[in-house]
């Protein structure tokens, strides 16, 4: 892979010093950092400790559990932010849109360069994004309903991730044609 404008910024730095090479009042960057810092001393911690060999069968399920909430908590973040980068590479004017500021040609290679992940994790991100992504008033600026709000609500509280997102939403699209807005609004929601 081509080296991009995001390796060329940012290569030999780590998550911390990135986040403040890019300017700006970042109101994540420290929750992300304090978060990725709490998280890799508990992974060094349970390693070191053996946490996992030496808990009973219960507190191993309970801690997959909590482990995987709290992955789904943090790909709601992901899944929020790409659904923003989408929205900022929209541009009709290619010279204009954030892909083109970080070097990449469009959102996937981007989305790879930034999260080291494989086109279909790119796209599957992408898919999931647009589903749940709150549209923006062209005249008022104003967030507007995201096609699927009730699974998007889901996805915050941590109840589902990218792969729930898509199980419940690509059925719905595919059929949208035939189903009206509010039944996909609902989507997610048992019942007629």
């Amino acid at each position: 892979m081509a080296i991009s404008g995001f390796d060329r910024l940012f290569s030999g730095v780590g998550l911390s010093e990135a986040l403040g090479r890019i300017g700006g009042m970042d109101l994540l960057a420290q929750p992300l950092a304090d978060l990725r810092s709490q998280v890799s001393a508990a992974g060094r911690a349970a390693s070191a400790e053996r946490t996992f060999e030496r808990g009973t069968e219960a507190e191993l399920a309970g801690q997959v559990a909590a482990i995987a909430e709290v992955a789904r908590l943090v790909e709601a973040l992901l899944v929020d932010a790409v659904g923003e980068v989408m929205r900022r590479s929209e541009n009709a004017f290619r010279d204009e849109r954030m892909t083109s500021h970080f070097g990449c040609r469009d959102v996937s290679e981007l989305l790879q360069t930034l999260t080291r992940v494989d086109p279909r994790t790119a796209a599957r991100l992408q898919r999931a994004a647009k589903a749940v992504r709150p549209a923006v008033s062209d005249t008022t600026g104003e967030l507007l309903d995201p096609p699927f709000p009730s699974v998007r609500h889901a996805m915050l509280d941590g109840v589902i991730g990218v792969d729930g997102i898509l199980a419940i939403t690509a059925p719905l699209q595919q059929t949208a044609p035939r189903v009206s807005s509010t039944a996909r609004a609902g989507g997610g929601r048992g019942g007629c």
